[in-house]
């Protein structure tokens, strides 16, 4: 099976109009035909957005900035091995794992991937906890009975993983441990609640661990010089009103502290989003966002930052959609006295 999804971009950074594109080729093979082997290729041009704080404030990053511009070289994007064992769903990724990969992010109509079919920004797609690592190692899902999944993994971060030099490896470089409980009494309501135990021995927390800030300021993603170990606790729930009105929302908490040395550092997010699908005709999507990117509560200055997103995805074909957006960033980096962000999208999306 093959899947090439093409997102041209065109976005305001500032004063500046940008054009941006990001290929995916995804190859998928199958040993048994339940089992699924994924190899991702991708080539991109695109780059992040340069808020007050950069490199470390990911505020307003959509979901076609998450690789970094490489001149539309193609890369090795994700490989992952997944199959079942009875009611154990087991998922192996050797590169580019994803917590979202496997575990149920309840929400199910404007978010949960990064395919550039639902809403536009990272933050509106999954709970920022699910972005606080990532890599290689393994995730398992477990239904115990048709209403509750258990799900636990392990990842280390991309650029240690597969490092041989002291500090780094499997172990010993940046890890993260999730475990979840699940609850989806039906296909129109569910509640899931998550832990996520982080060690980042350099860099930003909230980094898919890939080494980059993905969202969030800069206060919450680099609040220490050195390594920090983090627990992170998320609720997350959806309930569908009808067929066409959707009510999704998040809240996440995060202790990080200092390793070597004292202190500690209190980071939070939260959002609600409305989405209403086949809005005007069969395939359209209409989402609303509203809320704050992961920031520190315990620092100066510590204004609220608010995210504000509204995008309309307009499927022209089977093939072809068009989404315009806008996102609104106020006080950017939690500083009042930054001028406000303002980042205005048009995302066409091919996928054959």
């Amino acid at each position: 099976m093959f899947a090439l999804t093409d997102a041209f971009q065109g976005s305001i950074q500032g004063s500046n109009l940008v054009f941006q594109d990001r290929v995916r080729l995804s190859l998928e093979s199958s040993f048994t035909g339940k089992d699924l082997l994924t190899v991702r290729l991708a080539a991109s041009s695109t780059t992040r957005l340069q808020l007050p704080g950069f490199p470390n404030n990911a505020q307003g990053n959509q979901t076609f900035n998450l690789p970094a511009g490489n001149g539309n070289d193609i890369v090795l994007d994700w490989l992952a091995y997944e199959f079942p064992v009875g009611d154990l769903y087991v998922y192996l990724p050797a590169y580019s794992g994803r917590w979202w990969d496997f575990a149920p992010t309840l929400n199910p109509v404007i978010g949960g991937g990064t395919n550039g079919r639902k809403a536009l920004s990272i933050f509106a797609q999954f709970n920022p906890v699910y972005t606080l690592g990532g890599g290689s190692g393994v995730g398992l899902n477990y239904n115990v009975g048709k209403q509750f999944t258990i799900s636990a993994g392990y990842l280390a971060g991309d650029d240690t993983s597969g490092n041989p030099n002291p500090g780094n490896g499997l172990f010993n470089g940046e890890y993260n441990t999730l475990f979840q409980l699940a609850w989806l009494p039906g296909t129109n309501a569910g509640i899931a609640l998550t832990y996520v135990h982080a060690y980042q021995p350099d860099g930003p927390l909230f980094d898919f661990g890939t080494g980059g800030a993905k969202i969030g300021t800069a206060p919450a993603n680099a609040p220490f010089n050195g390594p920090v170990s983090s627990n992170s606790y998320g609720a997350s729930g959806f309930f569908q009103f009808n067929p066409y009105v959707i009510l999704n929302g998040f809240f996440g908490y995060t202790n990080a502290r200092r390793t070597s040395g004292s202190g500690s550092a209190d980071i939070w997010y939260y959002a609600l989003g409305l989405g209403f699908p086949d809005l005007g005709k069969e395939g359209n999507l209409g989402g609303l966002v509203v809320g704050a990117e992961p920031y520190r509560g315990d620092t100066s200055p510590n204004d609220l930052s608010l995210h504000l997103e509204a995008f309309y995805k307009y499927q022209v074909t089977k093939n072809i959609s068009i989404t315009p957006g806008v996102i609104w960033i106020t006080a950017p980096n939690q500083d009042a006295g930054n001028p406000d962000g303002i980042i205005g999208t048009v995302r066409t999306t091919f996928t054959f």
